[in-house]
């Protein structure tokens, strides 16, 4: 489906800010697949570099809740907001379809 063409209930990165921040962290991602393969988890401190981290936090509880990235939980079962995410296979493609579709809308 057209990205230009999606409602905002369509489509994950609404706002121009969420498509920097999507950008960033898949840029982040993508670092840790290097050394770390499909084992790469970013944490969530670093998805904040260089945005604020109460929109940072919106933003990945937005992602969690369409199912375009997961947390880890720990054993002792800490408050998943602290913790480790990676994205889901199927939501790291729609992310990167989006970004590259928007640039051309």
């Amino acid at each position: 489906m057209d990205v230009c063409a999606m409602t905002d209930e369509q489509r994950i990165l609404v706002t121009v800010k969420e498509a920097k921040m999507a950008k960033k962290i898949l840029q982040r991602m993508d670092e840790k697949r290097k050394l770390y393969r499909d084992a790469a988890w970013l944490y969530q401190f670093e998805a904040y570099k260089g945005f604020n981290p109460s929109a940072v936090r919106s933003f990945l509880e937005k992602l969690d809740k369409k199912g375009v990235i997961e947390f880890m939980v720990t054993v002792e079962d800490i408050d998943k907001w602290g913790g480790v995410f990676r994205f889901t296979k199927d939501g790291e493609e729609r992310i990167r379809t989006e970004l590259k579709e928007i640039s051309g809308c």
